[in-house]
């Protein structure tokens, strides 16, 4: 009886025989993921990282001899999730401007970050209530510096606080202009009193809380008078503020 010998048709991954006188021809189906040989390399994976899965016998044509080998499924490892911001300390230097009583001119100063990755970014927040500011235009009070850079990773320094001080200043202003001097509004009322050099009450306003005010120079008996006179604001939080205004003729 004559032999086949077999030939493999590698657009199919069949294994076909010659077909001759005396004999059938056969059909050997090549069906695996990985042929696990002296060194599996599947997809980038090499035989140590592989395990055998449903191990079942299948065929190969090895310089045309037809071998047994095992079928084996490759599972990958599970990737691992890494944290970018495991041990990043994200610091900086702050600085802080205080404000006048009862006014909104402080400043927060964030330089010098340092640890993380860039670019950074700043955000500041009032401890008491969340909101969020800008670093300027701010009120005494206590403040959170938050740290934050391209990943994500956050670091927070609590208790930034600015203070106040009774700030001494001198306005100027000319009525006959249509000048006239801006009393910064506040969040709480307040008693504007004007004062002559001889401190006599010249003028004298309540003024509610969040409210602009603007003085003309006028006095109580509605004249104009130039020269010198100090002002005293008395907020109804307790505290006060004092200066001097010029008024020109």
């Amino acid at each position: 009886q004559q032999t086949t010998k077999p030939s493999f048709d590698k657009n199919t991954n069949n294994l076909e025989s010659v077909k001759t006188s005396n004999t059938k021809q056969k059909h050997y189906k090549l069906d695996y993921v990985g042929i696990k040989t002296n060194k599996l390399v599947h997809n980038d994976v090499s035989e140590e990282e592989s395990k055998p899965f449903n191990s079942k016998d299948s065929h190969i044509v090895k310089n045309n001899v037809l071998s047994n080998v095992t079928k084996v499924t490759i599972t990958p490892k599970p990737s691992i999730v890494v944290n970018a911001c495991n041990g990043t300390l994200l610091t900086a230097q702050i600085d802080v401007t205080n404000t006048c009583i009862n006014e909104s001119e402080g400043q927060i100063r964030v330089t010098r970050i340092e640890g993380g990755t860039k670019p950074y970014a700043v955000k500041i927040f009032n401890q008491n209530t969340n909101e969020e500011y800008h670093t300027t235009g701010l009120a005494s009070g206590s403040y959170i510096v938050v740290l934050l850079d391209v990943n994500g990773c956050v670091a927070e320094y609590p208790n930034v606080t600015i203070g106040s001080y009774n700030c001494i200043k001198e306005e100027v202003f000319n009525p006959l202009l249509g000048e006239a001097w801006q009393v910064t509004s506040s969040s709480f009322d307040l008693h504007l009193i004007l004062y002559n050099t001889k401190g006599v009450e010249v003028f004298s306003a309540i003024i509610p809380a969040h409210t602009d005010f603007s003085w003309d120079g006028k006095q109580k008996n509605g004249e104009i008078e130039s020269g010198v006179f100090v002002y005293l604001l008395k907020y109804s939080d307790g505290s006060q503020k004092q200066g001097s205004i010029t008024i020109l003729k």
